[in-house]
């Protein structure tokens, strides 16, 4: 199995416990990135450093990036096909739009408008 089909299985996972909300996604700084702690991995997602994309890293026990991969809307920079990119993006929206914190922004919004 390639680094590729890796990423894209632990992608899948990641976005089918998302999806059921079994992952507690926190938001981290800078603001639109988020973290998701596991026993002994960790997974951030957010928008890349020059803010063309969105990028996922892994982290093992230690801290350190074992996996890391950059998409954009016009493709994935790294080896791993357009297949890893969409699924990247769909993670990231699917986590933006989960975090609590920003469904209780929302609510304060509403609740002011």
């Amino acid at each position: 199995m390639t680094e590729s089909d890796k990423l894209q299985q632990a992608l899948d996972r990641l976005i089918k416990k998302t999806k059921a909300g079994e992952i507690n996604w926190k938001e981290t700084l800078p603001d639109n990135a988020y973290m998701a702690s596991f026993p002994s991995h960790s997974v951030c997602i957010g928008p890349a450093p020059d803010s063309q994309g969105v990028i996922v890293s892994l982290f093992d026990k230690s801290g350190s990036v074992f996996l890391e991969q950059t998409a954009t809307s016009a493709g994935v920079r790294n080896p791993g096909g357009a297949l890893v990119g969409s699924k990247i993006l769909e993670l990231y929206r699917l986590v933006h739009a989960s975090t609590p914190q920003l469904l209780e922004r929302d609510r304060l919004l509403e609740e002011l408008a």
